[in-house]
Parts: structure tokens; C-alpha cells; sequence
């Protein structure tokens, strides 16, 4: 079986994504860059994929949203209306700090990164196994450049911004890159995907009938959230049981530079939520783990 973890855009609330993942190398006993043979991610979750392909402890990337990743949004108030939102260079500072100088050569698994070319307007996929010269460090600064918050990224004369814009949900791209036969060129049943998204908001749209003015604050979180929907909805379509997604709604305003409170008291437990259907994804490996406990604790008093 080949399998994959998909992880999605949405700047501080990548601190749930890290909390499950943390979670899950408890419960399960495992690695997540050695359980997975494909890690991909977009904008905080290429944060999040590059950290564990490089081998950066889950309570590490879980402690840098917490204590490192706020110093990442702090702005002027003249930020934002006449430039980005938020200087990239603490962004780079903080993957610099967290990945040392580890690149794609220091991957433990394959890693893939999506970005937006803006002046081609094409999708950009950065390969842990084809860099192309191209440094884990700016092609994850690509991946998280969302416009307004963040100027495009520049490698090597070219300028790219988040790939949110097409993929902020990356479980289809990662399928197609497992099926391809220019990538793993595996076969359809031999897939499985856990994808992991970073909430989304109950509020219904109130301006559905109303101008220009009105949709153009709703009209690109609308965009995202579809786009997130769809990937879902087609790649489950396609993998069947063999595709599992963990998200939840949020009645806290969302958005990407600053944790909700509901994320930060409920990441456990929506885990908690998660736990019967992870058992069966993780299936072989959870019978493993009870197996080696009984082992360890056998002949111990209780």
C-alpha cells in the first residue's frame, strides 16, 4: 500500500494540523516521515510537511505554531495598504531556525510542495526528488506566500505566491502525482490518503443577493472553501474507504494569522472524534502497538 499524508493551507491554524500529527505518533507508536511514503503540502501545511520530511519532532512544530509562528504576524499599521501585510523575511527565519540547514537531499520520505507561478499562472509542484536546484526552504516560502500577508517569493528570477490559489487542498494533486506514470505510477487500489484540513467556518453567506461590494470581501474565502470541498469530494469518490479526511467547522472567525480559541481548546478532543476511524486507517499498525504493550507490560503488576 502507498501511502499518503495531505496536508492543508491555513497559516496559524496549522497548529491543529500539528496537534493531530503529534497525536497520532503517540497513539499509533509510529513516525509519520517513515509510515508515509508521500508527504504533501500547501502554504502552512508545506510548512508543516517540510518540518517532518526533515525529521523536526512533532511537539517542536506543534511549539513553534504556539510560541515562534505569532512573531511571524506582526505588522505596522501602513502594512497591508501600500505593501504585503507581513515582512516574508520572519517567515524565513522561522524555517530557518526549525529546519537548520537541512534541504530536499535530507528528506526521510518523499516530499511535495505546491505553489502558483503568477506570471505564467501556472501550478507549480516542487519535488523532493527533482528539486530542480531549487532550495526546501524557498520552495516552502512559495507555498506560503499568500497575497496581501506575504510578497511573492522570487527563485530564480521567478515570482510565486501560495498555492492556495489552486490546490489548498492538495489530496488530488498528490493522487494524481501516485498515479502518474511520471511519478509513482502506482495503481488506484494500492493508494490510501489521510488528508488533514485546518477548519472551516458555519457562517453562512448573508450578502448572496447583494453588489460588488458586498461579495468581494466573501468572494476568495468562498473560492478557497469550495476548492477545499471538491478535492474532497472527488478524491473520496475515487479512493473510497481508502481516504480518510479530518477537518471540523469553527464558529470563531477564521483566518490565517492567528490561532482560534476554539482550535486551541479542542484540537485533543476533535482528535478524540477522529480515533475509530484512524484505528482502522492505521489499522495494522494499531494491532502492532497493543501487541508490543501487552508484551512490555506482561507479568507487571496492575
Amino acid at each position: 500500500m502507498f501511502r499518503i499524508l495531505c496536508l492543508d493551507g491555513g497559516g496559524s491554524r496549522g497548529y491543529f494540523t500539528a496537534s493531530i500529527i503529534e497525536n497520532i505518533e503517540k497513539r499509533y507508536n509510529i513516525k509519520v516521515n517513515e509510515y508515509f511514503d508521500l508527504i504533501v503540502g500547501t502554504s502552512t501545511g508545506a510548512i508543516i510537511a517540510g518540518a517532518i520530511a526533515v525529521d523536526v519532532d512533532a511537539k517542536d512544530i506543534t511549539r513553534m505554531y504556539l510560541e515562534e509562528y505569532k512573531n511571524v504576524f506582526k505588522s505596522s499599521i501602513l502594512k497591508g495598504i501600500f505593501s504585503s501585510k507581513y515582512e516574508s523575511d520572519k517567515l524565513r527565519v522561522l524555517l530557518e531556525n526549525n529546519y537548520k540547514n537541512k534541504d530536499f537531499k535530507d528528506t526521510k520520505t518523499n516530499l511535495l510542495i505546491t505553489a502558483t507561478d503568477i506570471l505564467s499562472s501556472e501550478p507549480q509542484i516542487f519535488k523532493s526528488w527533482d528539486p530542480k536546484g531549487v532550495r526546501l526552504i524557498d520552495a516552502v516560502m512559495a507555498s506560503a506566500s499568500a497575497p496581501i500577508y506575504f510578497e511573492p517569493h522570487k527563485i530564480k528570477g521567478k515570482k510565486y505566491i501560495d498555492g492556495c490559489i489552486w490546490s489548498n487542498n492538495p489530496s488530488l494533486v498528490a493522487l494524481v502525482e501516485a498515479i502518474s506514470k511520471k511519478g509513482f505510477a502506482k495503481k488506484m487500489s494500492d493508494i490510501k490518503i489521510l488528508s488533514i484540513g485546518t477548519g472551516k467556518n458555519s457562517e453562512e453567506l448573508k450578502n448572496e443577493k447583494s453588489g460588488l461590494i458586498s461579495w468581494s470581501k466573501d468572494i476568495v474565502p468562498l473560492s478557497l472553501k469550495t476548492n477545499v470541498e471538491a478535492v474532497n469530494i472527488l478524491t473520496e469518490n475515487l479512493l473510497e474507504k481508502n481516504f480518510l479526511r479530518i477537518d471540523f467547522y469553527c464558529n470563531d472567525k477564521i483566518s490565517i494569522d492567528n490561532i482560534p480559541e476554539y482550535i486551541l481548546t479542542n484540537s485533543d478532543k476533535i482528535f478524540d472524534e477522529f480515533t475509530g476511524n484512524l484505528d482502522i486507517f492505521f489499522k495494522n499498525q494499531s494491532i502492532f502497538t497493543r501487541f508490543i504493550s501487552k508484551i512490555f507490560n506482561y507479568g507487571r503488576k496492575k
